[in-house]
Formats: C-alpha cells, structure tokens, sequence
C-alpha cells in the first residue's frame, strides 16, 4: 500500500522537527519547507495528500500560499 504524502511548511527549525518527527511515526511520508516559496514549488513536484502551512513565514504568509495554491490547476485540490 503506498504511503500517503504531506507536505510541511514550517520556518522554526524546532516546531519543524517535532512535528516532522511525529508524523513520520504515524506512517507518512514527509515533506518540509522552510519558506512559502519553496513550499509551492514542492506541492507542484511531490503532490501531496495534505499540506500543513504555517501562518507567518519569512517569504509569504500561509494565506498568501493558500490562494497561490488555489489558482493553479495543479494544486487545487491539495487540502491545506
């Protein structure tokens, strides 16, 4: 069975780690950016189930990506 595929955008190093930590126990395989910009470039390449956005990043903020992601066809229908 394939693994179901999430993709974290999270700028704390710390916050990023555990979480990346946790999810990785409960079967997933995990995906992290540390920034908006490369968060939706790797929703475009690695087509994940979920995506987990923080709110205020260094680039762009999490709604920002929310509709960058929205308006593209590729990625609209990723939850976030």
């Amino acid at each position: 069975m394939l693994k179901k595929r999430l993709l974290l955008v999270e700028d704390d190093y710390d916050v990023a780690e555990m979480l990346l930590l946790y999810i990785d126990s409960q079967g997933y395989d995990v995906f992290h950016a540390d920034s908006g910009s490369s968060g939706v470039e790797m929703a475009r390449s690695h087509f994940p189930n979920l995506i987990l956005l923080d709110v205020m990043l260094p680039d762009m903020d999490g709604y920002d990506i929310c509709v960058h992601l929205r308006s593209t066809a590729l990625t609209r229908y990723i939850p976030t």
